[in-house]
């Protein structure tokens, strides 16, 4: 098992910090929370002292310990977390410099670096539509206050207002145009350029769609548009005009995503993900209830997206063929975030955020309450994402790596100690006494200070005993 440099046994606390302790010197352990979570022996014999955290050579009796644990309870791989005064349903966005931004429903616009914030502006009314981050770090998004909101560095640059609730989040086209949806059924085009502050920003076009859109736009290279509707329309514009539309048989809140091939994938809530070219469906995969999750593509092609049947499905972009689904406790309404390893990280209502790979469950981090923000996944590698118990959080895979590597080996640790748990071990010369069972031992020797006396951290029992 492994020690440290010296040879002495290492511990490990609440936060994953590992602790030397000196063979021949009894120590009490200071830990943030008291509580120590295991222990490993190279040389020496501990008993634990049950109600403090005290490991140290046994020189009372000759009682043989193999391994000491404390409790199984490991420490999240959470880095921070920053509360607000309500839900957060917004989905981050992160500058390349960790800045995080985000709305809440407490009807404030956040700006936070390592869990401290940075600025806020008040909004006035709830935040739910995703912001999205400009290349000159302008950020856009939209509020219950019937507007899209322009801001950068704490201040608000522009509104445009659009006269009902935008929970729409933006998306930035190629020259810089903004697109949004708005509940009054049109989706604009503003000129996102900068412009002086407090000035009305000029809308280039809109489009009426006739029916609520809560989806959010995505705009390809050549300027074409495409959203869709609570209707069930899912439509392609361009210049405010369209050029085709695909209806469904549910209303699509679930915002679309252009393949590089040009076929655009979403979903809808008459429980089927579409995969759609030019306006002709190419295939569809029937779930199990409505697909309001925004649907995202891995690295290597393959489709991620949830759904309310509690599940979250791989899907191949060739044919709709299911690669994998993931059961939750509840709806998943938020978009999957791959990342660069193949693990997919999304949150679910019920309240625990998963990481999952292959379909297999790595892990999950439970949080108080549901959990419809997309994580977002910033250049230190952590995960960001919001969740109804009004926090945001960032999570770290590399501690969470770390704690399952952790929780292996005390698993591992646990099971060699049960054979001998319990049992009282005396050693007689040649012979081991295991409660009342007299046993031969063979080549054992235990070192101590540099002394070699018969007592061993390993035994061998004899064949057929």
């Amino acid at each position: 098992m492994p020690v440290d440099t010296s040879g002495n046994t290492r511990l490990y606390d609440r936060e994953m910090r590992k602790v030397s302790l000196d063979n021949n010197n009894a120590q009490e352990l200071s830990t943030m929370d008291g509580v120590i979570l295991g222990a490993e022996r190279k040389t020496g014999c501990y008993r634990y002292t049950s109600g403090r955290d005290f490991f140290g050579p046994d020189t009372s009796s000759k009682v043989v310990s193999d391994l000491l644990l404390g409790s199984r309870t490991v420490s999240s791989a959470e880095q921070w977390r920053f509360k607000t005064k309500n839900w957060v349903e917004s989905s981050p966005c992160i500058d390349s410099d960790g800045k995080v931004y985000f709305g809440s429903d407490d009807g404030t616009f956040y700006a936070v670096k390592d869990g401290k914030e940075t600025w806020k502006i008040k909004i006035g009314r709830p935040v739910s539509s995703s912001p999205c981050l400009g290349p000159d770090g302008t950020v856009y998004f939209g509020s219950y206050d019937g507007n899209i909101h322009a801001v950068k560095d704490g201040r608000n640059l522009w509104n445009y207002k659009t006269g009902e609730f935008v929970v729409s989040s933006p998306c930035i086209g190629p020259d810089g145009t903004v697109y949004a949806g708005s509940q009054n059924g049109k989706i604009y085009a503003i000129n996102g350029k900068s412009i002086l502050i407090g000035t009305i920003p000029v809308k280039k076009w809109e489009f009426d769609a006739k029916s609520p859109i809560t989806s959010s736009p995505c705009a390809s290279l050549d300027g074409t548009v495409y959203v869709g509707c609570e209707n069930g329309t899912v439509y392609a514009l361009k210049d405010g005009k369209a050029l085709w539309n695909f209806q469904t048989e549910g209303s699509v809140k679930s915002s679309p995503c252009l393949g590089p091939d040009g076929t655009l994938y979403f979903g809808s809530s008459d429980h089927n993900v579409y995969a759609i070219k030019d306006g002709k469906e190419i295939w569809r995969f029937s779930t199990g209830d409505s697909v309001e999750s925004s649907p995202c593509l891995g690295p290597d092609g393959t489709l991620y997206i949830g759904s309310n049947d509690k599940k979250v499905y791989a899907l191949d972009t060739r044919d709709g063929g299911k690669k994998w689904e993931y059961q939750t406790g509840d709806y998943v309404t938020a978009s999957p975030c791959p990342g660069s390893d193949g693990t997919v990280y999304f949150g679910s209502y019920d309240g625990k955020f998963h990481a999952v790979k292959d379909g297999k469950k790595l892990w999950e981090f439970s949080t108080g309450g549901a959990i419809n923000s997309s994580a977002r996944i910033g250049p230190d590698g952590s995960i960001c994402f919001g969740s109804h118990d009004h926090n945001i959080y960032a999570i770290s895979p590399a501690l969470v790596s770390s704690r399952e590597k952790l929780e292996d080996e005390l698993e591992e640790m646990e099971e060699q100690q049960k054979s001998t748990e319990r049992a009282s071990v005396t050693l007689f010369g040649d012979w081991l006494m295991i409660d009342d069972v007299k046993l031969p031992v063979d080549s054992i020797s235990r070192r101590s200070a540099g002394t070699s006396q018969s007592r061993p951290p390993a035994f061998n029992l004899q064949p057929g005993l």
